[in-house]
């Protein structure tokens, strides 16, 4: 089994009402065991070159291999090693493998393709916003230089810098054989489980969550109070507060001075039942859920137990002459 980083730029047409694609470029680079480069492939579709050359921003024609599609993609499957598992960023590739092959019945190209973006979800978590491939690369502190600039070429460059990160961060807990079973097996809960990039990822859904926190806040014109991961959100009611370090699990509730409902620690369930932590954003609308909760009881003065009796009682009565006019009538 041999790794080829993979990328393509292609437009994507209509065709007798089914999705069909113009590929402009291939790029791919094919890496040893330890993730060295051994070989590179880039070419450029010749009968859309102006296009191809749009997109990719080369500075130097000389460095171009421009073919028309056919061409390229006989060489492509040429230069693959028999093995080969593409890892790539945008698992569409796949479609327009299919299309390519449809196209040029010549020897179809049957090969295993790993998405690098849903592997690194799995081993670098964040908010509720994706990431494309260069913000990812961004908080990872990665770096690309190539005169390429946004060709498929300088796109595999990127995903190569960012599979060798995630890789040299599991190799501080598994060995090399078992990352490449789990990851060509797709076994990705087990990766999960490594709990790698933790301060990264930590910050992320830290910033993610406060996001939520605001807009909660905002829309229901509560008082919103933030000291590091401490949060304290203040009702008309109540006051809350709970540390995200601690994923909201520490609810506390502090009720105002003319609410008789004594101050209580919630203490949110951190695991399910499975014994797995819960997620984050589980957690966050169950606050939110509460918060809200508690307010509509309180919204009309309802707080101690004798006073809710009270209202009962009325409530009953009501009813029940309202149930005596109407057999009156």
């Amino acid at each position: 089994m041999e790794y080829v980083i993979a990328d393509m730029r292609w437009t994507t047409l209509l065709n007798n009402k089914q999705l069909d694609y113009m590929v402009h470029q291939m790029g791919a680079i094919r890496i040893d065991e330890n993730l060295h480069t051994v070989e590179s492939f880039h070419r450029l579709n010749a009968l859309d070159y102006k296009m191809a050359k749009l997109i990719a921003y080369t500075m130097d024609e000389e460095e171009d291999i421009i073919v028309d599609l056919e061409t390229a993609w006989e060489q492509f499957k040429d230069w693959l090693p028999k093995d080969a598992v593409l890892l790539v960023w945008n698992k569409d590739i796949a479609h327009v493998i299919a299309r390519l092959n449809k196209q040029f019945r010549k020897r179809p190209l049957n090969v295993q393709i790993i998405d690098l973006c849903e592997l690194q979800e799995v081993l670098y978590p964040y908010g509720t916003i994706p990431r494309s491939l260069e913000q990812t690369m961004k908080e990872l502190k990665l770096t690309c230089k190539s005169s390429y600039m946004v060709s498929a070429f300088y796109r595999a460059q990127c995903l190569l810098r960012l599979y060798r990160k995630l890789w040299k961060e599991a190799m501080k807990h598994i060995e090399g054989q078992k990352w490449d079973l789990l990851v060509s097996g797709r076994n990705y809960e087990e990766l999960k489980a490594l709990n790698l990039f933790v301060e990264q990822s930590g910050k992320q859904i830290s910033v993610a969550y406060k996001e939520e926190i605001e807009s909660f806040c905002k829309e229901k014109h509560f008082t919103l109070d933030r000291k590091g991961a401490q949060i304290t959100i203040e009702t008309f009611r109540a006051t809350w507060t709970f540390d995200l370090n601690n994923r909201g699990t520490d609810l506390m509730y502090i009720p105002k001075r003319y609410v008789q409902i004594p101050r209580k620690d919630m203490r949110l369930k951190k695991e399910c039942e499975g014994g797995q932590e819960r997620d984050g954003k589980v957690i966050l609308k169950e606050i939110f859920d509460r918060i809200m909760a508690t307010e509509e009881r309180l919204q009309y003065g309802v707080g101690s137990v004798e006073l809710e009796k009270v209202i009962v009682e009325v409530g009953r009565g009501l009813e029940m002459n309202l149930n005596k006019a109407a057999m009156k009538l």
